[in-house]
């Protein structure tokens, strides 16, 4: 067998390497005996390589993955990830190999490949199997290979655990729902391996990315090209994408793997390896800090202050807003957890439960810095606690808020108005259209007559508080503003959809006058060809009659075109407008949607 065909089948990337090799030069040997001798000498090497291969019965390799799996869907697992990984290899060899490891092993049934092909059987049955179910949804494209990718991925997604990759797998799919990478042959592309933990750590992704790298730490240039990888390019360190700034500097991720492909191939001793690595880093360094403090200058030359104040104000409106929204995380688990949660410093509790205790953090930074479990909001234990105060009810009660012993909640507007009274009542406002929106609705009837806005009642549910007894009369007034509210609320709605709708319609519109525009300019380009045509052809009184006849037809079938365009142009001008009034209209039914307003609860208070 031609040995390019069958590393062109067994390689996705092999056609992209032959394709960057031809561009090197060929270098004829200078003695061809010399090179017969070394050639029948690497011979006899390789002859050695392939019995000591064959005498091999136990691969430590395949055993490290099979324990490296059970520990990553272990950590996966604990962090509210689901059991998935990708793993990735080079060649289409390994994964069959894979898979049958991995199915002798527990795993059978829940594996699915991804490569250049996807001829075996089980990606036929996954794509029949997909095409049966989206035949009626507009979702298959007609491109078998995109296809192919689209039924793989979701029978990954809703069914499968493991998804085994050649390179093709690393491109044009999103995998945001697997936080497990296993990196069985790691590539010296490190734009390849951007590429691969790219597919999981994307906008969509609720957990932190587990890379495994496999890594034989007894040969010395897998160690130095892990280095160069990790630590040059910090492929491996911190949150992924550090190395943007680094990456975009390599002309061709192709040509540094063909360096350390030349490095593997020339050096044969450790030293020479060392050698030709710390030569390799050192140019690389050079060139990355020169790139690096181009681009700073560049930035610092086209950032204004204007620019880097906006920056700063929205950097810090985020910052303040992830705070809030922490603060009250912790509070709700506090006041929730009672006798199981015991609070530590801002942040932070235990959850004692069946002689079980976890310390949680809420900030992800403080949560790593002291060696916390960080508490977000989609975890499993954090979704069913919110599930159960949803759906609890809310008894009718007197509060009272301690502000005067309060050290930490110092609010100025109740030192103003000390001994404020009155009547709190919450509910929801649902609105059901082009999207579901959700909105708290809060009215406030104090004894005093004075306002409080939405932002104090938050501020004063963060106070200490006590039951007292049972709520109060509920003012007169009070279901009064509840409605009065509701419908502002309403009418703030219904502003963001007036202004949704005409930003919506003044593009149907551009859109609509770009498709006139563009027959009108159609008719014009025609009208140009026609006057060029004429006027030729009225000055070729010296070439042929026959050539003089051609050319009055096809002048002829010009104008006769024009008349067919000036009649379609008409009615394809209708057919916009149609068109546009057709898809305004669905924005508009979209638009006008419904709404549910749901009582929460009704609370007396006194704020002393």
């Amino acid at each position: 067998m031609d040995t390019r065909l069958e590393l062109g089948d067994d390689y996705d990337t092999f056609d992209e390497l032959v394709e960057e090799q031809e561009d090197s030069e060929n270098v004829l040997p200078t003695d061809l005996e010399q090179d017969r001798a070394a050639v029948a000498e690497e011979l006899k090497r390789l002859k050695e390589y392939a019995e000591l291969a064959k005498s091999i019965t136990s691969n430590a390799k395949g055993d490290n993955l099979l324990t490296a799996l059970q520990k990553g869907f272990d950590e996966t697992e604990k962090r509210g990830g689901q059991r998935k990984a990708i793993i990735f290899t080079e060649s289409r060899r390994t994964q069959e190999y894979l898979l049958n490891l991995l199915a002798d092993n527990g795993y059978a049934g829940s594996i699915v490949f991804l490569n250049g092909a996807n001829n075996d059987e089980v990606s036929k049955q996954i794509y029949a199997a997909w095409k049966e179910r989206h035949k009626h949804d507009g979702v298959i494209s007609g491109s078998r290979q995109a296809d192919m990718k689209a039924a793989v991925v979701e029978e990954f997604r809703d069914r499968a655990s493991i998804l085994i990759g050649t390179e093709a797998a690393a491109e044009g799919i999103n995998l945001q729902f697997c936080s497990l990478i296993v990196n069985y042959d790691l590539p010296w592309n490190p734009q390849r391996i951007e590429q691969r933990i790219g597919r999981c750590h994307r906008y969509g992704q609720k957990n932190d990315v587990v890379v495994i790298n496999f890594l034989n730490k007894k040969n010395a240039a897998d160690v130095r090209v892990y280095e160069l990888l990790d630590h040059k390019f910090r492929l491996f360190s911190g949150l992924f994408g550090s190395s943007d700034e680094v990456l975009g500097t390599i002309e061709s991720g192709i040509d540094f793997e063909k360096r350390i492909a030349e490095i593997y191939q020339t050096c044969k001793t450790t030293e020479e390896i060392q050698g030709e690595f710390d030569e390799l880093q050192e140019e690389l360094s050079e060139h990355i800090n020169e790139m690096m403090t181009a681009a700073r200058q560049s930035i610092l030359e086209n950032f204004d202050e204007e620019v880097a104040a906006r920056l700063k104000d929205c950097q810090e409106d985020t910052l303040v807003g992830l705070d809030k929204f922490s603060r009250w995380l912790c509070n709700f688990f506090i006041m929730k957890g009672a006798e199981r949660v015991r609070p530590l410093e801002q942040w932070r509790f235990v959850y004692q439960v069946n002689g079980f205790t976890e310390t949680y953090n809420v900030q992800w930074k403080d949560a790593e810095r002291q060696g916390d479990i960080f508490l977000r909001r989609d975890d499993p234990m954090c979704q069913e606690w919110l599930s159960q105060a949803i759906t609890e009810p809310l008894p009718s009660v007197a509060i009272r808020f301690d502000h005067t012993n309060s050290q930490e909640h110092r609010i100025s507007f109740l030192e103003n108005h000390s001994n404020l009274r009155g009547v709190l009542s919450i509910d929801k406002l649902i609105y059901s259209g082009f999207d579901t929106d959700e909105h708290l609705i809060f009215s406030v009837v104090t004894e005093n007559g004075i306002e409080v806005d939405d932002d104090m009642v938050n501020r004063i549910m963060e106070l200490p508080a006590e039951i007292i007894g049972e709520a109060g009369e509920k003012a007169a007034e009070l279901d009064a503003l509840r409605r009065a509210n509701a419908d502002k609320q309403k009418a703030e709605i219904e502003r963001i959809n007036k202004e949704y709708f005409l930003a919506e319609c003044a593009k149907l519109d551009a859109f609509s006058e770009d498709l006139k525009d563009g027959l009108q300019r159609e008719l014009k380009d025609l009208n140009k060809e026609i006057t060029e045509k004429k006027r030729i052809f009225k000055s070729s009184t010296e070439r042929p009659l026959a050539e003089m006849l051609e050319m009055k037809e096809e002048v002829s079938r010009l104008e006769e075109r024009r008349k067919k365009l000036r009649r379609d142009m008409y009615e394809h001008e209708d057919e916009i407008d149609a068109k546009n009034e057709r898809l305004q209209d669905e924005i508009r039914v979209k638009l006008e949607g419904a709404y549910t307003l749901n009582h929460i609860m009704a609370i007396s208070f006194e704020i002393v």
